[in-house]
C-alpha cells in the first residue's frame, strides 16, 4: 500500500481529514496521518488527527502580523456560518461571534465544522439544536481546554474570576470543585477574529487577563479531499499554561440515532466497560456497539496512561460509513459520551507550554 503524508500538519497540533482515491485503500491503514479513505465496497473513512506537543518552539514567538497582509479578508463579524467547499467535499462552519449559534462558555467556537458533505453522506450533528433559534449546545468538531480546572480555578474564591483559555474570563459561583457542564456567569468573551481566502478560514484570539496572555490561531483549510485544522497556542504571559485539550466529536452518520447500528473500534479492552456496551459477535476485545440509548446517556472514562496505541485511535462504523479518529501521540485519556442524538468519542492530550513558548 502505498502511504500518503500529510505535510500540513508535520511538525503542527492539529487534526486533518481527507478522502482518498480507492486505489490507495485497502485493507490497512498508515499508522499515523489525518487520511480519510473510502475502501473497494466504498465505505467512507474519516480521520482526525489530534497532535498535541509534536514541537514547542521557544522562538520566534507567533507571528501576530494581521492576517491581511498575507492576503486574508476580514470575515463580517455578525456573519453567523460560512462555507467551504472543494470538488470532494462541502464544509458547514458555525462561526464564533456575537451572533453565534452556539453562545456557551465550553467549547472555544473556533472552527466548528457542524456537517461535513461528501458523496451524499452527511457527517457531524449539532447537538440538541434549537429548532426555532438554531442554537445549541456545540456541535461536530468542537474543542475545548480546560475541562478538569481553568487557570485561576483553584485560586479564585467563590465570586473570584477565572480564565478558560478559547473562551474568556468567567465567574467561580461557589466553593465547589469546577464542573465542565455547569454554566459559569461571563465576565469577559474573549472575541474571535475570523479572515478567509480561498479554500480556508483562519481564526485568531488575543487575551489577557492579569499574568496570563496568549495568542490562539487555527487555521481551517480545505486539502485535497479533506480538510485540515491547524492551531497554534502562544504563551505571551508570565504564567505556565497546563491543560487537557480535546476535540468532542459530535458525530452521527446520515442523521442514524446512535443505537446498536453503531460499532466502536477502542483503543483498550471492553472488559473495563459494562456489559451492556459488549459485542457478541466481535472477534477483537476492543470492538463495542451501542445500546438503545432512549433518555439514557453513556459517559465512560478510560486513564490510557502507557496504554494507548499512537498512529488509530478509535472508529465508528454506522450505515455503511466508517469514520477512524487518528492521534499521532498515544491519547492521556478516552472519554466516550453517547445519547439519542450523538456519539462522541474523546481522545484527551495533555498540554504544557511556557512562558514565550508556542505550541503548534
Amino acid at each position: 500500500m502505498r502511504k500518503q503524508r500529510t505535510p500540513e500538519l508535520e511538525g503542527r497540533f492539529g487534526q486533518a481529514t481527507r478522502v482518498a482515491d480507492p486505489k490507495f485503500a485497502r485493507s490497512h491503514w498508515p499508522s499515523v496521518g489525518g487520511l480519510c479513505h473510502f475502501n473497494d465496497a466504498g465505505r467512507f473513512f474519516l480521520a482526525f488527527v489530534a497532535i498535541a506537543l509534536v514541537s514547542l518552539v521557544t522562538t520566534p514567538a507567533l507571528d501576530t502580523a494581521s492576517p491581511a497582509d498575507a492576503g486574508w479578508q476580514a470575515v463580517p463579524p455578525e456573519a453567523v456560518e460560512w462555507f467551504l467547499e472543494s470538488s470532494s467535499i462541502r464544509l458547514e462552519i458555525d462561526l464564533p461571534g456575537p451572533k453565534s449559534r452556539y453562545a456557551g462558555q465550553r467549547f472555544d467556537g473556533a472552527a466548528m465544522v457542524a456537517a461535513a458533505f461528501w458523496r451524499g453522506h452527511r457527517i457531524f450533528t449539532r447537538h440538541k439544536e434549537n429548532s426555532e433559534t438554531g442554537k445549541h449546545n456545540g456541535a461536530g468538531t468542537a474543542e475545548e481546554f480546560d475541562i478538569k480546572s481553568p487557570v485561576g480555578y483553584a485560586e479564585a474564591a467563590p465570586g473570584g474570576t477565572f480564565l478558560k483559555i478559547g473562551v474568556g474570563v468567567l465567574r467561580r459561583s461557589n466553593d465547589e470543585r469546577y464542573v465542565f457542564f455547569e454554566t459559569y456567569p461571563v465576565v469577559e468573551r474573549f472575541p474571535w477574529s475570523v479572515w478567509s481566502r480561498d479554500g480556508a478560514l483562519l481564526f485568531r484570539q488575543v487575551a489577557s487577563w492579569g499574568n496570563v496572555a496568549y495568542t490562539y490561531e487555527k487555521e481551517l483549510r480545505l486539502i485535497d479531499d479533506g480538510f485540515v485544522i491547524l492551531r497554534s497556542l502562544y504563551n505571551s504571559g508570565t504564567r505556565p499554561l497546563q491543560t487537557l485539550h480535546y476535540t468532542h466529536n459530535f458525530l452521527t452518520i446520515d442523521k442514524l440515532p446512535p443505537g446498536p447500528d453503531y460499532l466502536l473500534d477502542l483503543p483498550f479492552d471492553r472488559a473495563a466497560l459494562p456489559p451492556e456496551l459488549s459485542h457478541p459477535l466481535a472477534k477483537s476485545p476492543k470492538i463495542i456497539t451501542l445500546p438503545k440509548l432512549g433518555s439514557d446517556q453513556i459517559f465512560v472514562r478510560q486513564d490510557l496512561p502507557g496504554k494507548a496505541r499512537a498512529g488509530p485511535t478509535v472508529t465508528v462504523t454506522a450505515g455503511g460509513v466508517s469514520l477512524e479518529i487518528v492521534q499521532s501521540l498515544p491519547p492521556t485519556a478516552f472519554v466516550l459520551y453517547a445519547d439519542n442524538q450523538c456519539v462522541s468519542p474523546e481522545p484527551f492530550t495533555s498540554i504544557s507550554v511556557g512562558p514565550g513558548s508556542t505550541v503548534r
